[in-house]
């Protein structure tokens, strides 16, 4: 890297401890937790003691991770959901709560990109309309679904 990418980039480094100090006790909420960004944030707290429940689709992916992580110390709760379907994320919801009626902090990892170019899409309206479901109407209705919980427990 060159001398001005690290002064404008510098590299930010992760201070573990206080990261679990911050979140033992808590429970955490990740949607898109079977892949990419999410998954890495469930390994990461996994190691501390807290409640993790996990969304994805794929609850094949999900029950993977959390049997590789059955050795560390967080309790991971995990959903299949298809956060696109608003009875879905409805379910969803009360299986949350149901786990524990207390949340915490709310993560929204799930999303979706439309990979062509628009001239592409133009009678392809229902990527659109997923697109805006998952990347839009999921995080809304969730944040404001959890919203009681994350005011009571003084959470984000």
């Amino acid at each position: 890297m060159r001398l001005i990418e690290r002064l404008l980039y510098p590299r930010l480094e992760l201070n573990d401890q206080k990261l679990y100090d911050e979140v033992t006790g808590k429970t955490i909420v990740i949607t898109g937790a079977s892949s990419g960004i999410g998954e890495q944030l469930v390994k990461v707290l996994a190691k501390s003691d807290c409640h993790l429940i996990l969304a994805a689709r794929r609850l094949e992916r999900l029950a993977s991770l959390q049997q590789s992580l059955h050795k560390e110390r967080a309790h991971i709760d995990v959903y299949g959901v298809d956060l696109r379907e608003e009875v879905s994320r409805e379910q969803f919801v009360d299986f949350a709560r149901n786990v524990s009626p207390q949340i915490d902090v709310l993560v929204h990892c799930a999303g979706h990109s439309i990979r062509r170019p628009v001239r592409e899409s133009t009678s392809r309206m229902h990527d659109f309309t997923r697109t805006m479901a998952i990347n839009y109407f999921a995080p809304v209705h969730l944040t404001l679904s959890f919203l009681p919980e994350l005011e009571e427990s003084g959470g984000t």
